[in-house]
């Protein structure tokens, strides 16, 4: 019954949406782009299932700290960095596709046609969470979620001085959030899909210290108070050098602490990490029961959707 399902599912596969977003800010200070904004992904701007990709919505983030203050955006609700799901497509493109394992495109063809559906069914146009996402790619038959390498990590950072995002952030300060946020992440393909370059860090560590400086009023009613700075979930594809999914999210958040030390009130502010990252794999046993036709079909749109 399964297998009849996912037959099913792949052979209603006869054209997935390809929407163009509009067009991506354009970043300023050129000589302080990273080598992954040097050499963008394939169709960067292009929407598959519904999906932005992550080099556009960092970009748009990106125009909106230019565009306002520290201080203005944190004082809204406003989550300067912030996407339920976007996609990285690594180094697909219209000749790397082709080469891709078979089984693979095929993953990738349910994957695209189940989030479809997903928007689909969103009749009234309401956030899709990443709970959502990831729960529809759990629940994908075809998919085969390798727990052994699933990662849950929590890291702090202590800030010791306050005050520069009233004026030139402090590069010293951001080079150590850099550090600090590639070894929360650990993984170098993971960073590199983010699209986050010095720029964003420098915005992200003045970001903090002015929902930090906000959270002073706060922090007389409660022990701990936080203020989110960024919510980037990311689905990486399949590629040559990662063949199989990676999901992840990255919670960026300001906290500020109170506590008691021998009836001294002391407070502690600084930034609070979080990354989870799911990785899949396919599942043979279901793949292989899928007819040469319908695996044709499966193939043949997923290779269109990074043609030239």
């Amino acid at each position: 019954m399964k297998s009849f399902l996912i037959i099913a599912l792949v052979a209603s596969i006869t054209y997935l949406p390809w929407l163009h977003a509009s067009a991506v800010p354009a970043t300023t200070n050129g000589d302080i782009i990273s080598k992954s904004d040097e050499n963008p992904q394939i169709a960067v701007t292009t929407i598959i299932a519904g999906i932005q990709t992550v080099a556009a919505v960092i970009a748009m983030c990106r125009q909106l700290m230019i565009d306002t203050t520290f201080k203005d955006i944190m004082a809204t609700e406003i989550i300067p960095y912030h996407t339920e799901l976007a996609a990285s497509y690594g180094n697909l493109n219209a000749e790397s596709i082709k080469l891709v394992d078979d089984e693979l495109k095929i993953m990738m063809a349910v994957v695209d046609r189940q989030l479809t559906e997903l928007h689909e069914q969103n009749k009234d146009g309401r956030t899709i969470s990443f709970e959502e996402y990831l729960a529809t790619m759990l629940q994908n038959p075809v998919l085969e979620n390798d727990y052994d390498e699933d990662i849950f990590r929590s890291e702090y950072k202590h800030f010791s001085k306050f005050g520069f995002a009233r004026g030139d952030v402090d590069q010293e300060v951001v080079r150590q959030v850099i550090t600090w946020f590639e070894n929360l992440i650990g993984d170098a393909d993971v960073l590199n899909s983010t699209r986050i370059n010095i720029r964003d860090y420098a915005n992200i560590v003045g970001a903090t210290d002015a929902a930090i400086e906000g959270l002073k009023t706060l922090i007389m009613r409660t022990q701990e108070v936080e203020r989110s700075v960024m919510e980037v979930g990311v689905l990486r594809y399949p590629d040559l050098d990662h063949p199989y999914f990676k999901m992840f999210r990255i919670k960026l958040k300001a906290y500020r602490k109170s506590f008691r030390v021998a009836f001294v009130q002391s407070d502690q502010s600084g930034i609070k990490g979080e990354y989870n990252m799911q990785k899949f794999k396919p599942r043979e046993s279901i793949i292989k029961q899928i007819r040469e036709k319908t695996r044709k079909v499966a193939i043949s749109e997923v290779e269109s959707l990074f043609a030239d």
